[in-house]
């Protein structure tokens, strides 16, 4: 074999019902920064398995990183569904989407719950400061921004956004 994309090319074609052969597939065209494949791939592989994690997952990052907040978040909660305890980074993507779509209370419940899973895990108190900053709740914003320094006390982001809170 030449390479991945020759690999899961064969591979999507001697198992056209394998969900793995489109994932795989898909991850490699994503790597190739062929997004428009990637998604239809990841797409095809769901629709032979909507149970499958990795093709909810691989599709929620490719939403997020062309900024499609609504089918992002959808992905997301989709793969959260699936394994609930698989990845932390899923449950930030969401908070991303969902402040994006301007629902910000939804958008706490995921980094809660990724923060309460994951508790030592670095941008988590930070992401939900912003969650507050956003909502106008400037003392429990504060608050999650010291929790982040307690975590990471080099944390820039930490210090400048407990900075901007400042009168």
């Amino acid at each position: 074999w030449t390479n991945n994309l020759t690999l899961f090319s064969h591979a999507v074609q001697v198992a056209p019902t394998n969900p793995m052969s489109y994932e795989h597939l898909a991850f490699e065209m994503y790597k190739r920064g062929d997004l428009v494949s990637a998604m239809n791939l990841y797409k095809k592989a769901i629709a032979l398995d909507p149970q499958d994690w990795h093709a909810n997952f691989g599709l929620a990052v490719l939403y997020y990183r062309s900024e499609q907040w609504a089918p992002a978040d959808f992905y997301c909660d989709r793969a959260i569904q699936i394994t609930p305890d698989a990845y932390n980074v899923c449950y930030q993507f969401q908070t991303v989407a969902r402040m994006k779509l301007g629902a910000l209370h939804a958008a706490e419940i995921p980094i809660r719950y990724a923060i309460a899973h994951w508790p030592q895990v670095t941008g988590q108190h930070l992401l939900l400061g912003r969650v507050f900053v956003e909502e106008g709740d400037k003392p429990a914003a504060a608050e999650e921004f010291q929790n982040e320094l307690r975590i990471d006390p080099k944390s820039t982001e930490a210090q400048n956004a407990l900075a901007q809170l400042q009168p």
